[in-house]
């Protein structure tokens, strides 16, 4: 039977994979927003670069000028769609922030044998981690308008290579929005669609992080400690690795994400030595009542208050034993692949798909990155039906 810090990091790293996918469905919410611009980008892209065609020098005043002109009509174009962008993240990610905390607190009280009474912080408190707290030096909104500038400049230093070499407007173009033979994907502005799903992917993982790093906070006297979890696959990087399962007092060390695209947590450690002074939970006492009152040969009791006069203080030694047993240590390292090798059939053909989860069992794959299955993805809801789970299969 896992102990209540294995179950509490087990049902965390199964979270984690219900996040991703819930990155990837955001991701997929916010990107037909810039898609739907392209029609209009192309026009705009064959009006500016037709008003500079066969000037290749673009210096002096007239080439400054386009290019600042050219970057206005651009932005402007994609201004709207990027707003949409920006706006739906920023308030999904408020929310996955009230959420996040809510679940860390039903898995940690959910494997827990004793009462823990666990406060949860301030909607207000979570919500100022989405808009206020910095991820790698800046804030959510911050690389939103990064990466809106980033498209910009993108388009404009292909517009001028182009021009320079001779390329007409439509040749231009079509190398910035892509051909519809590919579907558009052989454009550079869809390499915005990457970064926005890096932005995305990075600061989901960071406010869960944050939102989990204040429920700490508000229960220090209970969690004194966390544990640093790294994906150890493929993809992981020295840094991530470096950490992986080392403890840190609570609220310092490193707390991802560490890098862009990092998947790495913070799992909280319950120290059986803090908890003496906490009762049981209903269900935890009985069965442990039970168990004393068969090895003492008193026959099937149920509650400690049922004990004869002399077996109440033997039962709370008993008792105490029983509590750092099933509170246990800090887990041994795993790797993802050890680790899905331990979960239910229905778990790895949801993480993998049925054909390659078959594989995966027959030990004719082994996993080289933390994967899910293609276009497999969760909205909000759908993630805190998952999320708020037991823990059960």
């Amino acid at each position: 039977m896992p102990t209540t810090n294995e179950e509490i990091l087990d049902r965390y790293i199964r979270h984690q994979t219900y996040l991703l996918r819930y990155s990837g469905g955001l991701r997929n919410e916010v990107l037909p927003y810039l898609a739907s611009t392209e029609g209009e980008l192309y026009d705009a892209l064959i009006k500016w670069v037709t008003k500079i065609e066969g000037n290749r020098t673009m210096t002096g005043i007239a080439g400054r000028k386009w290019q600042n002109d050219f970057s206005k009509a651009i932005s402007l174009t994609r201004a709207p769609a990027w707003d949409e962008v920006s706006d739906t993240v920023l308030e999904q990610l408020r929310q996955l922030a009230i959420n996040e905390a809510a679940v860390g607190a039903s898995i940690i009280q959910g494997a827990s044998p004793v009462a823990l009474g666990l406060t949860l912080p301030s909607a207000a408190k979570l919500t100022a981690i989405v808009n206020s707290q910095p991820f790698e030096g800046s804030t959510l909104k911050q690389w939103m308008k990064r990466t809106e500038a980033a498209d910009v400049e993108r388009m404009l230093a292909y517009a001028k290579v182009g021009i320079v070499q001779g390329q007409t407007p439509t040749q231009i173009a079509r190398g910035i929005i892509g051909t519809k033979a590919a579907g558009y994907r052989d454009g550079i502005a869809r390499k915005s669609f990457k970064n926005v799903e890096s932005v995305i992917l990075t600061l989901t993982n960071g406010i869960q992080n944050e939102a989990k790093q204040a429920l700490y906070e508000a229960n220090k006297d209970i969690i004194e400690r966390e544990m640093f979890v790294a994906t150890l696959d493929a993809r992981t990087t020295i840094e991530c690795a470096s950490y992986d399962g080392k403890t840190f007092k609570q609220g310092t060390g490193p707390i991802p994400p560490l890098h862009f695209r990092c998947r790495s947590l913070r799992v909280p450690y319950l120290n059986p030595s803090t908890l003496n002074n906490r009762g049981f939970d209903s269900n935890t006492e009985k069965e442990l009542v039970q168990s004393y009152s068969k090895k003492a040969g008193l026959g099937n009791i149920t509650s400690r208050g049922r004990l004869p006069r002399g077996h109440k203080g033997s039962f709370d030694n008993f008792a105490m034993k029983q509590k750092r047993a099933l509170i246990g240590q800090v887990p041994a390292q795993t790797t993802y692949n050890e680790w899905l090798k331990k979960q239910t059939k229905a778990f790895q053909d949801q993480v993998l798909g049925p054909t390659r989860a078959d594989m995966f069992r027959k030990g004719d794959i082994s996993l080289s990155k933390f994967v899910a299955r293609d276009g497999d993805i969760y909205t909000l809801d759908e993630l805190k039906r998952l999320g708020l789970w037991d823990g059960g299969g």
